[in-house]
């Protein structure tokens, strides 16, 4: 019997945790951020692939999106899709975030790297991803701290 684990614990640990499980042959569904940097992502990434590689089924490590399941998205996926070819996309996303605002109270979110950016960002990612049906191959971003309640960045611009 194949068991599977969703891990939703301390951000910091959840790397090393999933892949003591994946090497365990266990599927992994784990909670955002993925990594703590590029650095343990790259390392994971490899290390997970070596695992898959010798496993004899495939073992999915899975980060929980729940973007993939957000109505208005699966539904611009159908209207683009009936569209045909796309061309090029421009995304604006401008979000509020202040002492009022309810994600501004958990503490893990005030000191991440990459702050709530990063935190709201892999949504926007993976809403884009779905409805453009192709990965990011390349980045290019600027960064800025404006609002010193808030952990840096707190502004970004980019080029996906």
């Amino acid at each position: 019997m194949q068991f599977s684990y969703f891990l939703t614990n301390y951000q910091l640990l959840q790397v090393d945790i999933s892949l003591k499980l994946l090497k365990a042959g266990k599927h992994v569904l784990q909670e955002k951020p993925a990594a703590s940097c590029i650095n343990e992502l790259e390392t994971a990434l490899s290390t997970y692939k070596s695992i898959s590689a010798d496993a004899p089924g495939q073992i999915i490590w899975s980060v929980a999106e729940n973007y993939r399941f957000e109505p208005a998205l699966i539904e611009g996926k159908k209207l683009i899709a009936d569209i045909g070819k796309m061309m090029s996309v421009q995304v604006i996303v401008e979000g509020s975030m202040n002492s009022s605002n309810p994600y501004f109270s958990s503490s893990w979110r005030r000191s991440f790297t990459g702050g709530f950016i990063l935190d709201m960002g892999v949504h926007f990612i993976a809403g884009l991803r779905m409805l453009v049906g192709c990965e990011v191959v390349s980045v290019s971003a600027m960064t800025s701290h404006v609002d010193l309640i808030l952990p840096p960045p707190d502004n970004l611009s980019s080029v996906l």
